[in-house]
C-alpha cells in the first residue's frame, strides 16, 4: 500500500512538472488534456497560461487529497491493529469524495475564466 501510494505522488508530480509545467511548446502542453468546452486550437497565449495554471494547481490538490487518503487508511488500519477500531471508519468515505472536489472546482475554474470571466470571446 505505500508503494501505491509513493507511485500515485509521483505520478501525479511527473505528470504535473514535465507535461504541463515544464512543457517547451505551449500548445503541447494541453494535448493531454480533454476539456469538452474548450477549442484549443483557437486559444490564445494567456489563455493557455490560464489552463495550465489551474490545472497544476488542481494535479497539486489532488495529490494532497489522496495523500491524506493513504495517510487516513494508515490509520486506520493502525487503530484497527491496536483493536481501538473496527473497519476503516467514515474518514475513507469521505476522503474518496474529496478526491473529486477539486476537479469539479478547477474545471469550473477554467471554464468560468475562458468562457465568462476576462477571456470571453466578444461577438
Amino acid at each position: 500500500m505505500i508503494l501505491l501510494n509513493f507511485h500515485t505522488v509521483l505520478l501525479c508530480f511527473v505528470l504535473n512538472y514535465f507535461l504541463i509545467i515544464r512543457s517547451e511548446n505551449k500548445a503541447d502542453s494541453l494535448q493531454f488534456m480533454n476539456i469538452p468546452f474548450l477549442k484549443k486550437e483557437e486559444l490564445t497565449e494567456g489563455e493557455i497560461h490560464t489552463v495550465k495554471q489551474h490545472t497544476a494547481r488542481m494535479l497539486a490538490v489532488s495529490n494532497l487529497v489522496i495523500s491524506l487518503m493513504f495517510a487516513s487508511i494508515y490509520y486506520d488500519i493502525i487503530q484497527n491493529a491496536l483493536g481501538k477500531e473496527n473497519g476503516l471508519g467514515f474518514g475513507v468515505e469521505i476522503m474518496i469524495i474529496l478526491i473529486f472536489v477539486p476537479f469539479v472546482y478547477y474545471f469550473w475554474k477554467i471554464y468560468h475564466d475562458l468562457k465568462i470571466g476576462p477571456f470571453r470571446k466578444r461577438n
